[in-house]
C-alpha cells in the first residue's frame, strides 16, 4: 500500500506520513509542496525533514503542471542519498528529464536501489525503455491487466509485444486527460460499473460533450 501523504506544510506532511505508517502503509508518496513554491533548497529541507521524522520508505512525487513546483534532478540526487527516500514518481512529459534521473539511479546503484516511476501515461513506455522501473498510472484504474502486461513485457525486453499493446490503448490514455484528472477516469470507471458517478467539489462531473468520444473508444477497445 502506497499512501499519498504529502502536503505543502512540512509539519502536516510529517503528521500524515506518521499516521499512514501507523495504519499499515508500506510506502509514502510525497507530492511537492504546492502553491507556496519553495526553492530547491527548501525542497531538500522539506523532504529531508519528513524522511528524518518518519521511518518508512518514501517516494517523491513531482507533478509541476499541478503544483507549480519542480524538483530539479540535482535536488533528486541529493535527496536520493537519504536511506528512507527510495524513488520518485516523475509526472513530466520530458524524456530528457527521465534520462537525467536514470543517470542518477545508475550512479548510486552500488550503494542503494533508487526507483524511477513514470507518472505520465502517454510516455510511460518510453520512460521504461530508457531505464525507468514502471509507472504509477491513471488509466491503469480502468485497464490494470493491460498496463501490467506492458510493464512486464518492456522490463523483460519483449518490446514488440509491449509496443503492440501500448499502441492499442494510447488514445484512451489521452482521453483520460480530456478534462482535469481524475474526472475522466472516474467517469470511465462509472461506465465500467466500478464506482458511482460522483466527484467532490470543486471538481464536477465530466462534461457531456466528451461522453460520446470516450464511449466510442471504450466500445472500440471492447471494454463495454
Amino acid at each position: 500500500v502506497i499512501a499519498g501523504s504529502g502536503s505543502n506544510s512540512t509539519a502536516q506532511a510529517i503528521e500524515t506520513t506518521s499516521e499512514s505508517k501507523k495504519l499499515g502503509a508500506d510506502y509514502s508518496l510525497l507530492v511537492t509542496p504546492y502553491y507556496n513554491k519553495p526553492s530547491q533548497q527548501g525542497l531538500i529541507k522539506h523532504f529531508s525533514k519528513i524522511a528524518d521524522s518518519v521511518d518508512i520508505p518514501q517516494i517523491l512525487y513531482n507533478v509541476p503542471t499541478r503544483t507549480s513546483c519542480d524538483i530539479a534532478p540535482a535536488t533528486v540526487k541529493i535527496l536520493s542519498e537519504h536511506e528512507n527516500i527510495i524513488g520518485i514518481k516523475e509526472a513530466v512529459d520530458n524524456i530528457d528529464r527521465i534520462k537525467e534521473l536514470v543517470s542518477i539511479k545508475e550512479a548510486i546503484k552500488s550503494d542503494k536501489e533508487f526507483y524511477i516511476y513514470s507518472g505520465d501515461d502517454p510516455t510511460f513506455l518510453d520512460a521504461i525503455k530508457l531505464g525507468a522501473d514502471g509507472v504509477i498510472s491513471v488509466v491503469a484504474n480502468a485497464i490494470p491487466h493491460q498496463i501490467s502486461l506492458i510493464c512486464d513485457y518492456s522490463l523483460n525486453n519483449n518490446l514488440s509485444l509491449a509496443d503492440e499493446i501500448n499502441k492499442k490503448y494510447i488514445s484512451l490514455y489521452d482521453l483520460c486527460f480530456i478534462e482535469s484528472n481524475p474526472v475522466p477516469i472516474k467517469w470511465i470507471l462509472y461506465k465500467l460499473n466500478k464506482i458511482q458517478n460522483i466527484v467532490r467539489l470543486p471538481l464536477v462531473k465530466l462534461d457531456e460533450t466528451f461522453h460520446e468520444k470516450i464511449m466510442s473508444e471504450m466500445v472500440k477497445l471492447e471494454l463495454l
